[in-house]
């Protein structure tokens, strides 16, 4: 049965401490501008040391008890766009303790040229509100350039104001060369890595998933660079059913777990990254839960779509 689009539905510079660690989706799950840098969402996500207690939560999503192929429709997947909708904006809100305490905005901007490709410039903001900006001020932003044709990261930016912290560095990939090259833009340091051909930064690793086709009974894998490591991104598929979100509704939709694995076969266990999808074409990231030790949990919900 064909999928109805979710759309029709209406609805730092400090560097770095010497000896600190980060990886994408799972070991900074603990702040919520991991979502927007993930996903992380996606996803999300999400990518600030703030706890939620679940209560007051925003959505619930009521699994089906099977996945098996054929369980969902005669093929058990779910086509992709294999494109994204320029001038999409999503609004996320993140919460604490059950309070709102900031939002992230994802914008498909427009088509840029990046490295002589035709690219989608991509760009996700995180800003702490008033309540928490007088605790910890966060004002993130990130960019991602993604191939138009080929679907990979040319290029990707980060620009951090979190409490004292700073950072603003780019990262640019040859995947002809299969090399990353990285910039500090604030003390011109530069570093480059080896990649693999078809490499995702940890934002658009989030689109990319979204525009796949996907068989609900597999993993999908692929390869991100994200903090100056390289990384084996597998994504799982734990389930289908529907989720109601404040402000949207009742939507059909997916979950999923990302799991990073570096590349020296080390996994990272501080933490864990649960995101929603929408289970149609649009593949919208509705949700984002993360749960890491000491930090608790962090969600972010979708609260707008333009």
């Amino acid at each position: 049965m064909p999928q109805k689009s979710f759309y029709k539905r209406g609805a730092r510079h400090c560097e770095r401490p010497k000896g600190a660690k980060q990886s994408p989706w799972s070991e900074e799950i603990a702040s919520s501008s991991r979502f927007a840098r993930l996903l992380a969402m996606t996803c999300c996500f999400l990518f600030l040391a703030i706890i939620i207690s679940g209560c007051g939560s925003s959505f619930h999503f009521s699994k089906s008890k099977v996945l098996k192929a054929g369980a969902f429709g005669d093929t058990g997947s779910i086509a992709g766009s294999h494109a994204f909708r320029v001038g999409e904006k999503l609004t996320y809100e993140v919460r604490w303790m059950g309070v709102p305490v900031g939002l992230a905005y994802f914008n498909v901007k427009e088509i840029a040229n990046v490295n002589g490709s035709d690219c989608y410039h991509i760009i996700v903001t995180v800003k702490s509100n008033a309540f928490l900006s007088k605790i910890y001020r966060v004002e993130d932003e990130f960019h991602t350039y993604i191939d138009k044709e080929k679907l990979y990261s040319q290029r990707f930016i980060k620009k951090q104001a979190e409490g004292r912290y700073r950072s603003h560095e780019i990262v640019n990939y040859d995947h002809g060369q299969r090399k990353a090259v990285y910039k500090s833009l604030r003390n011109d340091s530069v570093k480059e890595f080896d990649i693999k051909e078809g490499t995702q930064d940890d934002l658009s690793a989030i689109y990319y998933f979204r525009i796949q086709d996907i068989d609900l009974s597999k993993k999908i894998i692929m390869d991100v660079n994200a903090d100056e490591k390289n990384w084996a991104l597998e994504i799982r598929i734990l389930g289908r059913g529907f989720m109601n979100i404040s402000r949207i509704g009742k939507v059909e939709a997916i979950e999923v777990e990302p799991i990073a694995t570096r590349v020296d076969g080390k996994k990272m266990q501080k933490g864990r990254l649960w995101l929603w999808f929408s289970a149609d074409e649009a593949r919208l990231p509705l949700a984002a839960k993360a749960r890491a030790p000491i930090a608790g949990t962090v969600t972010a919900i979708l609260v707008g779509i333009e």
